[in-house]
C-alpha cells in the first residue's frame, strides 16, 4: 500500500528496503536512469530549415549542468545550426529518444556517417526499452500486469527488429554499438550491446533467429540485479572465481533466476528462448553453469550470445590497457577456440567462420 501511495504521489521508481542493501538494483538505476538521463547526439545530424519537436542541450563542462540550445518546436535556422556546430556535441533527454530517432528517419542521411547515426539512435532506443523491461521485471513493490509486461517485450522486439535492418546496411557496426552503450562489462548494463552483436552475427551467419537471440540475450542476465553488490563488483572485476562458495553458487544460478522472474511476470517466452536463456553460460568443456552441459547439448544460439559476451569484454575501453577493435577481438577468440574448444564446439565455430 505504501509503494502504491508513493507512486501515485509522483515517484517513478520504488526500491524496497532489502533491495537497497542486498541487491545491485540501486547501482543499475543510478547508471541507467540518473546518469544517463541525457544522451549525446552529433551536431552533424541536424539539418538547416528543419523543425525539431524535442529539446537540444549543451553540457557545461565546469558545473556539469545542461543548458538548452534549442527548445521543442524550434526551427533550425542557419544561425542556430552554426551555434550547434560550434558546440559540436549536443544532448537529448532520454524520454525524447523516440522523437529524436523519428527526426533521423524523416531527414535521412544516406552517407556512411548518416547510417551510423541512425544505427546509434536505434540502439539507444532499444537500450531504453530494455531498461524499462528490466526495472518492471525486478520491481518488488508491486505486481505488474501481464499486458504491461507483454507490451514492454513487444516494444523491445520492435526496437531490435528496426535496429537489425540498419545493422544490415551499416555492416561493421560493432564500434558504433560499443561507443554508444553505457555501463561496465559483467553487469546488466551491457546486455543491449551483447544482444546487438549477437543479432548482427546471427543475421550474417544464419545461426538462429536474430530477434529471438537478441531478446534472449537481454533477458539472460536480468537475474544479476538480484545479486549483492559485492558479487556484482566481482563480476565487473572478473574475479568471480575468488568469491566465497555461497556467493559463487548464487552467481551461477542467475540464468535460472532470470528465466523464473520473466515467467513469474508471465512474459510470453517460448521453449526455444527458454533453452537459450538457460545455456548462455554453459561451456563446451563442461565447466560452465548452471547445469555443466557439454558440446552439442548447448544450443548454437546460446553459444553465440556467449561468444558476443567475450567480444564485449575484450573490446571495452579500460584504463591502462591496450584498446582492441571488436574485429580483432572476435578473430582472437575464434582462433583460440578453434584450437582449444573450451567455450565453443567445432560445429558452432564452423557456422560463424565466414563472418569472422
Amino acid at each position: 500500500d505504501g509503494a502504491q501511495f508513493i507512486k501515485k504521489s509522483g515517484a517513478s521508481l520504488v526500491i524496497v528496503e532489502h533491495e537497497l542493501f542486498n541487491s545491485s538494483k540501486l547501482d543499475y538505476i543510478a547508471a541507467q536512469k540518473i546518469r544517463a538521463s541525457y544522451l549525446p547526439a552529433k551536431s552533424s545530424e541536424f539539418k538547416k530549415d528543419t523543425t525539431i519537436n524535442f529539446g537540444l542541450y549543451h553540457l557545461l563542462p565546469l558545473n556539469k549542468k545542461f543548458l538548452p540550445v534549442a527548445h521543442s518546436g524550434s526551427e533550425l535556422t542557419e544561425q542556430r545550426i552554426t551555434k550547434i556546430n560550434q558546440i559540436g556535441e549536443v544532448y537529448v533527454r532520454r524520454e525524447d529518444l523516440k522523437l529524436y530517432e523519428q527526426y533521423l528517419r524523416d531527414h535521412p542521411d544516406l552517407s556512411a556517417a548518416g547510417l551510423k547515426s541512425r544505427c546509434r539512435a536505434q540502439f539507444l532506443l532499444m537500450q531504453s526499452g530494455y531498461i524499462d523491461l528490466a526495472l518492471m521485471l525486478s520491481d518488488q513493490s508491486e505486481s505488474a500486469s501481464f499486458s504491461y509486461g507483454k507490451t514492454l517485450l513487444d516494444t523491445c522486439t520492435k526496437y531490435a527488429s528496426d535496429l537489425l535492418m540498419t545493422l544490415a546496411t551499416v555492416g561493421e557496426a560493432f564500434d558504433v554499438i560499443n561507443n554508444s552503450s553505457i555501463g561496465e562489462f559483467g553487469t546488466v548494463d551491457r546486455a543491449p550491446a551483447i544482444a546487438s552483436y549477437a543479432g548482427l552475427i546471427s543475421l550474417m551467419s544464419g545461426v538462429g533467429k536474430p530477434e529471438e537471440i537478441m531478446l534472449s540475450a537481454m533477458i539472460a542476465d536480468l537475474g544479476m540485479l538480484d545479486l549483492s553488490p559485492n558479487i556484482s563488483r566481482a563480476i565487473r572485476n572478473e574475479t568471480t572465481s575468488q568469491l566465497p562458495q555461497e556467493d559463487l553458487a548464487l552467481y551461477q544460478k542467475h540464468p535460472l533466476i532470470s528465466l523464473n522472474v520473466s515467467l513469474s511476470r508471465r512474459l510470453p517466452i517460448g521453449e526455444g528462448m527458454k533453452d537459450i536463456i538457460l545455456n548462455t553460460h554453459e561451456k563446451n568443456d563442461g565447466t560452465g553453469f548452471p547445469n555443466r552441459f557439454r558440446g552439442e547439448k548447448i544450443p548454437h544460439e546460446a553459444q553465440l550470445i556467449q561468444f558476443c559476451e567475450l567480444i564485449d569484454r575484450g573490446s571495452l575501453i579500460k584504463m591502462g590497457k591496450e584498446r582492441k577493435s571488436a574485429a580483432q577481438v572476435r578473430k582472437e577468440i575464434f582462433d583460440r577456440e578453434f584450437t582449444e574448444g573450451k567455450y565453443f564446439n567445432i560445429l558452432f565455430l564452423d557456422k560463424i567462420k565466414s563472418v569472422i
